[in-house]
């Protein structure tokens, strides 16, 4: 009542802004020792609190009465301004001191417990009605948590916190909606994006969200605002697009390794339908063009895993971007690389023409119409974000690999194995392969010498069915029992063919030597004044091999390989019969030089002993032989021997120098072709340039001649160079041409 009085006492005399001044001292001089010693104190307790397992439940009792007393506070400052009648003005002054304190006062541990306490607020809301581990028992209990949710956020805005709560609100909301879309990860071949939004609108937005902020659900329908001015519709939708959209980008080249067999459609769909900014899009070509190079473009990976994935990232990203920019910005590092490897070509035909290839069915369906012309009924308007052409966007897997026919001669080769192979003058799949490939690159010159092939393979069995007839007459006449069929050729028209690669050497096995010369004694009937030019070690064989136990392997092999291995055959022991009445039955050894005195003829190359050690180390290889200080001989029984598994001491030498070998022949072939490719380029570039670094003429090379091996081979070409007298190299690793 005294205090009354004297407050009536001032303002009667006029002393209103005096007793406002008093008040206003007051207010702040108690706001800032309370608010600093409350903040402090919960932020210490929590700091030691957090590590504790009951650190959940704590935070959600201690924060909500933190906030309350702080609320608390306001109201009674706010109530003593009123008692007073300060005014309006005033109060904001009040409630402006307030907030101020208030943030200088706040910390990372306020901040952290109020994401914990609005965390906890959603663990504590009934479950979702699809999740397995439903509660309903506990609603009444949920439904006291949401009260003091709803109460918590009131009060916090009230203090002049809301910004604060909204970031915790969003916060809370997202982490639980990335839960949801964590879930759906790996699984490829069934839409989620769907029951993620399900999820997120109807259960954290318009349950959670909407009962924390005591939100009807209709008031933020249709795009309105609602509480704390978000438009929380547009806000949630759009977090939810874009951490999904994060989610499956990353997880594209699983994607697109999974299409190799089958193209998941599903979770493609769902990507397109996320990916709605030309951020979201970078980020995808970022990281397709960044697992490519890492995992992709290197020496390691072999060619047809690149064409495999190459093709399966066409299919995916057409399906998501059916304008192709987002394909031909991803797969530009891939097509570069792979345009180099050596193989490429023929990995291409293999893909193309083999049945169950990645390529199978791009080469049987037509090409792709150009639709440049408006007046085409697929025509569409250049895309916002276009690159290249229109038609170099449309062009199909084939196309872009291809660019043209380049790979077209390969399948010449390629055709020249086939056909050598071939024991039985079947050419009907070589034949649809040659015909796939006309229609979709025409009747280039490489494919009509590849008919003039195959009409004579046709030639060759008519010639071979004839020359066969007339054998078996002729030995019917004679009352003789007629040979097996076991010689079959082709007659090549040498123009059309490519190089064939021979082996001269003198074949040991008699059947095929009487062979041959009864078919040159037959063919002048069937192509008079022609004469035949045998390509000794070209053609195939098929050996079958029996063991003492019964048991039958056939091989398919050259015919060096076949005649190596009929030298340790019975047939071949009993033409030698000194060396079969001294050892018997036994197994024979056979050193090298033996093996030389009987396939050597006088036109074999100086490489021919290489050639036959190689064709011992692949029957070796097959544990048909078995060697031992540069001495071979049958395996007669591997399980019982146990020859092949543990070989005697000097078994593995062989096989091993021969890899040596082939493996320093094929480095030195290598560099050969290196330096007829890159030597001219380096004399060139110090002729033009003059004096250079090996750092500085490997750099130019990568750069104008798509050079990628390294410094080591540049530096051995370098030094050939400077032998051959063509540069000079002076001190520091500078190299400039040689004074003449």
């Amino acid at each position: 009542m005294l205090v009354e009085a004297d407050v009536a006492f001032l303002k009667s005399q006029g002393m209103q802004i005096h007793l406002q001044n008093i008040y206003q001292d007051a207010v702040q001089t108690h706001c800032s020792q309370v608010v600093h010693e409350q903040m402090h104190g919960l932020a210490t307790e929590h700091d030691m609190r957090k590590r504790q397992e009951n650190h959940a439940e704590w935070s959600w009792h201690a924060y909500a009465h933190a906030v309350g007393h702080l609320a608390g506070l306001l109201e009674r400052y706010e109530a003593g301004s009123t008692a007073f009648e300060f005014g309006e003005s005033f109060d904001n002054e009040i409630r402006g001191f307030f907030e101020g304190t208030l943030r200088n006062a706040l910390s990372v541990s306020w901040l952290e417990l109020t994401q914990v306490y609005f965390d906890e607020s959603f663990s504590r809301f009934p479950r979702w009605p699809n999740e397995e581990d439903e509660e309903q028992d506990e609603q009444a209990d949920c439904a006291v948590d949401v009260g003091q949710a709803q109460l918590v956020a009131e009060q916090l805005v009230k203090i002049g916190l809301r910004d604060e709560l909204c970031t915790a609100l969003l916060s809370t909301a997202r982490k639980r909606v990335r839960g949801k879309i964590e879930a759906a990860r790996k699984d490829y071949h069934v839409r989620k994006l769907g029951g993620v939004l399900e999820y997120a609108n109807d259960y954290v937005r318009d349950g959670w969200l909407a009962a924390i902020l005591d939100l009807a659900k209709g008031h933020w329908k249709g795009g309105e605002r609602g509480l704390l001015g978000y438009d929380w519709n547009h806000v949630i939708r759009m977090l939810t697009l874009q951490d999904f959209c994060t989610m499956r980008t990353s997880e594209l080249f699983s994607m697109v390794q999974e299409a190799e067999e089958e193209v998941p459609e599903a979770s493609l769909l769902d990507l397109k339908e996320c990916l709605k900014t030309s951020v979201q899009k970078d980020e995808l070509v970022k990281m397709l063009r960044s697992t490519f190079e890492s995992r992709v473009c290197h020496i390691g990976v072999p060619t047809e895993f690149i064409l495999t994935v190459f093709v399966a990232a066409e299919k995916c990203l057409r399906l998501i971007d059916p304008t192709t920019t987002l394909l031909m910005r991803s797969i530009a590092p891939i097509r570069k690389y792979i345009l180099q490897r050596r193989d490429l070509p023929r990995q291409l035909l293999t893909l193309m023409l083999d049945e169950e290839g990645a390529l199978a069915g791009a080469i049987r369906e037509p090409e792709p119409e150009d639709d440049e012309d408006e007046g085409s009924p697929n025509w569409l308007p250049e895309p916002v974000d276009a690159i290249r052409s229109r038609k170099e966007r449309n062009a199909d897997t084939i196309a872009r690999l291809t660019e043209g026919c380049f790979f077209v001669p390969e399948f010449h080769t390629l055709l020249l194995e086939k056909l050598l192979r071939k024991l039985d003058y079947d050419t009907h799949e070589e034949t649809l392969q040659l015909e796939l490939l006309k229609i979709r690159f025409g009747d280039v010159t490489c494919l009509s010498q590849c008919e003039v092939m195959l009409a004579d393979v046709a030639t060759s069995r008519r010639i071979h069915n004839h020359t066969r007839d007339r054998h078996l007459t002729a030995s019917q006449l004679m009352d003789e029992e007629p040979d097996e069929d076991v010689f079959s050729v082709v007659v090549t028209s040498h123009l059309y063919w490519p190089k064939i690669t021979t082996r001269e050497f003198r074949n040991p096995v008699p059947a095929i030597r009487d062979a041959r010369n009864v078919y040159s004694s037959r063919f002048p009937e069937q192509k008079p004044n022609r004469r035949l030019e045998w390509r000794t070690g070209a053609g195939t064989v098929e050996v079958e091999l029996a063991t003492r136990d019964g048991q039958t392997v056939t091989h398919v092999v050259s015919e060096l390989q076949a005649a190596v291995i009929w030298l340790f055959g019975d047939d071949a022991v009993d033409a030698d019969n000194e060396r079969h009445e001294e050892d018997g039955d036994e197994p024979q050894w056979m050193a090298l030089a033996e093996l030389m005195a009987q396939l050597k003829a006088d036109t074999s190359g100086p490489g021919f002993e290489a050639d036959v050690t190689a064709a011992l180390a692949f029957w070796v290889g097959k544990g048909c032989l078995i060697e031992d200080s540069g001495k071979w001989r049958v395996v007669e029984d591997p399980d019982s021997e146990g020859e092949v598994s543990r070989p005697a001491h000097g078994a593995s030498t062989g096989a091993a120098n021969i890899q040596k070998r082939e493996e320093e022949r094929q480095r030195l072939e290598a560099e050969a072709e290196m330096f007829a490719k890159f030597g001219p380029m380096i004399v060139s570039i110090v002729t033009n340039q003059g004096a250079q670094t090996l750092a500085r003429i490997e750099n130019l090379l990568s750069m104008f001649f798509q050079y990628a091996g390294g410094p080591d081979p540049v530096k051995r070409l370098l030094d050939k160079l400077v032998n051959e007298g063509t540069l000079s190299e002076a001190n520091g690793g500078v190299y400039s041409l040689a004074q003449s």
